[in-house]
């Protein structure tokens, strides 16, 4: 299970989200911009230490609309 996702801006984190959509509004709320995504999960094998990867990204043009660039992998979750 997913434990949050951490959303990143120029290489620095600005953010963490519970869920996409929490994810998605912190971005539309920020300024316009490309934003990274690292979903961070609970590893049972890694005794309780915090595994993260890479979701995707999220763009934000000008016109208040945010863009969703998932990765292949996260783009099944997000259409489920």
């Amino acid at each position: 299970m997913c434990a949050f996702y951490r959303i990143q801006h120029n290489g620095e984190e600005i953010a963490a989200a519970n869920t996409i959509d929490q994810a998605k509004a912190i971005v539309r709320d920020s300024r316009p911009g490309s934003y990274a995504i690292l979903e961070v999960r609970d590893d049972p094998s890694t005794r309780g230490h915090l595994v993260t990867r890479n979701w995707g990204h999220m763009i934000h043009p000008d016109d208040g609309q945010v863009i969703l660039d998932p990765l292949d992998w996260a783009r099944m979750e997000v259409q489920t």
